[in-house]
């Protein structure tokens, strides 16, 4: 009982990390990329807009953050049941609303507060049930 909880523990502070890395790189690509304005998928229109994005330092600390995300995430399934570990990953929506609001000046209405909390509150009973067979 005492590995299962101990992998459980383990499984929950890496995503946590993991996630946090994650929100971070998510806040730094649309301060990268709100400034370049709305992509449109037309090549001509693009290759100076990525250019423009690669002279980004935001945005490549957004592209470094996900790759750290994604090698973290990738390690977690090595050992983890998805089951558990992908609920987990909610957390991102949650941290995420916490970050825009503060970090970037977004506006978040109360409904989409309590849309937030509701997956919080989802994350808590996946983890609850993660204790037990």
């Amino acid at each position: 009982m005492c590995i299962l909880y101990a992998m459980i523990m383990k499984t929950v502070w890496v995503v946590l990390v993991a996630v946090v890395v994650v929100v971070i790189g998510d806040i730094a690509l649309s301060k990268a990329m709100r400034p370049l304005g709305e992509i449109r998928l037309d090549w001509a229109v693009m290759r100076p807009w990525l250019a423009e994005a690669l002279r980004s330092r935001m945005f490549w600390v957004g592209i470094v953050c996900n790759v750290v995300f994604f090698l973290m995430w990738a390690s977690t399934l090595s050992w983890a049941d998805l089951s558990v570990a992908m609920p987990l990953t909610a957390m991102s929506y949650i941290i995420g609303t916490i970050a825009a609001r503060l970090v970037l000046a977004e506006a978040v209405s109360p409904l989409r507060w309590f849309g937030t909390l509701l997956i919080a509150a989802g994350v808590v009973c996946v983890s609850w049930s993660a204790h037990k067979p």
